[in-house]
């Protein structure tokens, strides 16, 4: 059974198209996979497709949004897409992780404009709480200028190095690249349209397939199966996890800044 989908973004409207047994276009909210432009108050708009009737939100490209934003949408089934979190390279570095023996450190680079690092950085935080044996906690932090370090507990005695900065040759969406440190070597390198995953040992280093299904293709497929089976997306949790930890982040360096200004 085709799903109704009711899309504004153009790139959406075209993934519609790409799946003629899965979605189908309508110009209504009622009933319908609505998709949100998470470039401005996506949350407002999400709340609005919920209360006229949507049976499921895609909210493509998120802002940083506020918690209390955020924790509206609770109940309802969202999909985010986060173009530097892809749920299917989320599964292949989880099939790599439990083929490997655990990691004793990861490090987690994120570069962006000065206008998207906010966004790049949430989703450099949820390859943090991927590939961390607990929940990731900050320990320290270290900014200035829009590009820093922070050292989180990644739980297990596994702690996190994360260098962030703004980068005004960076590609559109971001660029990171998260690597686990130990026996075997994982390595995970994203930017829009371009992924790659390896992992290497003593004896030899696999290169992963790459994964060329579109990142609206994807989203519209989840929503889809979460109207089909009423499961909840865990997207909002995770996304208010990894905002909670970058706010800290901020937070942190910006107080440290205000010391530093006063002393």
């Amino acid at each position: 059974m085709s799903i109704p989908v009711s899309a504004a973004p153009a790139r959406y409207r075209g993934a519609v198209g790409e799946l003629p047994v899965t979605a189908l276009t309508s110009d209504s909210a009622a009933g319908s996979v609505v998709v949100v432009d998470g470039a401005g108050r996506w949350w407002d708009d999400a709340a609005l497709a919920i209360s006229a009737g949507a049976a499921a939100i895609v909210v493509s490209r998120p802002a940083p949004a506020p918690a209390a934003g955020v924790a509206r949408l609770a109940g309802a089934p969202v999909v985010l897409e986060r173009p530097l979190l892809r749920p299917d390279t989320a599964s292949d570095v989880e099939a790599a992780q439990a083929a490997a023996p655990s990691a004793s450190a990861l490090v987690v680079e994120c570069h962006a404009s000065a206008a998207e690092l906010g966004a790049a950085l949430r989703d450099a935080l949820g390859w943090v709480r991927q590939l961390a044996p607990g929940a990731p906690a900050l320990l320290s932090t270290a900014f200035a200028d829009g590009r820093g370090t922070a050292l989180i507990d990644a739980g297990g005695g596994v702690t996190v190095s994360l260098v962030a900065g703004a980068s005004a040759g960076a590609p559109p969406c971001g660029r990171i690249r998260a690597t686990t440190l130990g026996e075997t070597r994982l390595e995970v390198e994203l930017e829009e349209g371009d992924i790659r995953l390896t992992t290497t040992d003593a004896a030899f280093r696999r290169v992963w397939p790459t994964r060329f299904e579109s990142a609206e293709r994807i989203a519209l497929r989840r929503a889809a199966e979460a109207v089909r089976s009423g499961a909840m997306p865990s997207d909002l949790a995770d996304y208010a996890r990894d905002s909670a930890l970058a706010e800290a982040i901020w937070r942190r360096a910006s107080d440290a800044g205000a010391e530093a200004s006063t002393s």
